[in-house]
């Protein structure tokens, strides 16, 4: 008879728990989360109720907005410095560019300066793309007098190709420089002739 007592009022201590849990369950469930979270905070955990604490919500809530405006602020003048950097070296760029491209001589000028579709800094002709790259990945580093020595250097290398493409280096005496000579004065018989090769 004991077990049966036993296992009686075990079972109506796990019933009653059980219901207890339900109807706890069903209050909780007709409270909205932030009721049931205020009713926990108060009841429970003996804090005060939320007119008393809402002057902190408030100010709270003011100095997250004040710190994101500021954030925000903060991010835009970011933006514009490096939006304004960007065109002060697009701006120095096109302005040294320009400035060596005047001093290039005329017949050789649009050539040697034709610049690639994917690139406004990047050249067609490969030994101005050599001598121009250094400055234009570091367009502070160019001097006052940086136009008048790069465009000085092009036009030694381009005025030398009228002497290259003669050929009088080659001989005609000998065969085979003969017919090489030929070979090149037909294949490259100006200027052009070797930037468009």
């Amino acid at each position: 008879a004991d077990g049966k007592n036993a296992t009686a009022a075990a079972n109506a201590a796990s019933s009653a728990a059980a219901n207890h849990a339900a109807g706890r369950q069903v209050q909780a469930d007709a409270l909205s989360n932030i009721e049931w979270i205020d009713r926990y905070l108060t009841d429970t955990l003996g804090a005060p109720p939320v007119e008393e604490y809402s002057e902190f919500i408030e100010a709270f809530a003011d100095i997250t907005d004040r710190a994101r405006r500021i954030a925000r602020e903060k991010e835009d003048i970011k933006r514009d410095k490096r939006v304004k950097k960007q065109e002060n070296r697009r701006a120095a760029t096109d302005k040294f560019l320009a400035d060596v491209t005047a001093l290039i001589d005329e017949p050789f000028r649009e050539k040697a300066v034709e610049r690639s579709s994917s690139s406004y800094k990047t050249f067609v002709t490969p030994f101005v793309e050599d001598l121009t790259s250094p400055y234009l990945r570091a367009v502070s580093s160019i001097k006052k007098n940086t136009p008048t020595e790069l465009a000085k250097e092009i036009n030694t290398f381009l005025r030398s190709l009228d002497q290259l493409l003669a050929m009088n280096f080659l001989s005609d005496d000998d065969a085979f420089e003969s017919a090489a000579k030929a070979f090149f004065r037909e294949s490259f018989p100006n200027a052009d002739a070797v930037f468009n090769a």
